[in-house]
């Protein structure tokens, strides 16, 4: 008796997670507006228990709050202060990652990570940007005239905070050229 071939269908909640996860990155659902379990079941067209299982996924990660006795709701956005926060703590922790990285290539990864950047760069690749923000470009001179804001188109893929800053000034933060 052969094994039986594995399903490639997407499970109906995982289907209902990722509508809901773009409806939460291209703003049509905004911060704080309450997710009734019976009226998205009637506009996604399935059953409760599919969006039950997606809520409670995205639940769990920070993006839906849940109040006992009131439902779901989607999460309020990151504050200016949280966003700074965690740019910061990117900036400590990417530049180590990505030389311990550098040091584990293989040239087959390494052409693979080429062929991607290429892939990314391709002009008809048709990317979705759903929203734009300033952004701030700190320059290299302290003096106030050198803010520039500037727009940057940001992926759905991505985090969308209120304002993203460029901080081109290496080490500003305390960061360690690597």
């Amino acid at each position: 008796m052969s094994p039986r071939p594995k399903s490639t269908r997407e499970p109906l909640a995982d289907t209902v997670y990722n509508v809901l996860l773009d409806q939460f990155m291209d703003g049509s659902r905004a911060a704080g507006e309450s997710l009734n379990i019976a009226e998205l079941s009637v506009e996604l067209k399935v059953s409760q228990t599919p969006i039950r299982e997606a809520l409670a996924r995205l639940e769990n990660t920070g993006l839906v709050d849940r109040e006992a006795l009131r439902g779901y709701r989607v999460a309020p956005g990151l504050s200016e202060a949280e966003i700074d926060r965690l740019t910061d703590a990117r900036l400590v922790i990417e530049p180590v990652l990505a030389a311990l990285a550098a040091t584990r290539a293989t040239p087959e990864f390494l052409g693979g990570l080429l062929d991607s950047i290429a892939e990314l760069e391709r002009p008809e690749r048709n990317l979705r940007v759903t929203r734009c923000h300033p952004v701030v470009d700190l320059g290299g001179s302290d003096d106030h005239e050198s803010l520039r804001p500037q727009v940057m188109p940001v992926d759905r893929a991505g985090i969308e905070p209120a304002t993203l800053f460029r901080r081109t000034r290496g080490g500003s933060l305390g960061v360690r050229q690597v």
